[in-house]
């Protein structure tokens, strides 16, 4: 499996939240982009590879197959909904979504999937 690699984590001024990533370490070759709209983010986090083990685990102990996927019975949610009850009620159909890469793990619990982008050359400067 080739590795993804995460150049940016954006909460921009619109209220979008942006994460650019590519498959070289490089920010000059073919990034992608994935947003999720305003409003749609009920909570993010960005980890260092040390949480890794927890998602592994998560899976069985099994190796994780993709870079993008969705989280089904999301601890991460059941957690948050034990804390916060009322969020089950204003965000119900919450989607837990993780990027891994060697270097980080970012989540979103959003209520709406995100856009995927591909970047042309000019836009990766």
């Amino acid at each position: 499996m080739e590795h993804v690699y995460v150049h940016e984590l954006l909460d921009d001024a619109q209220g979008n939240l942006r994460v650019r990533f590519s498959h070289s370490r490089s920010e000059q070759e073919g990034l992608i982009e994935i947003i999720w709209r305003v409003g749609d983010v009920v909570a993010y986090a960005n980890r260092d590879e040390g949480y890794q083990v927890a998602l592994h685990k998560a899976a069985g102990g099994h190796s994780i197959p993709q870079h993008t996927f969705m989280v089904e019975n999301s601890g991460w949610i059941a957690w948050l909904w034990s804390r916060e009850p009322h969020m089950q009620d204003v965000f119900p159909d919450a989607v837990h979504y993780v990027i891994f890469t060697p270097d980080d793990v970012v989540e979103v619990l959003a209520q709406a999937p995100p856009q995927f982008l591909e970047l042309p050359p000019e836009d990766q400067e």
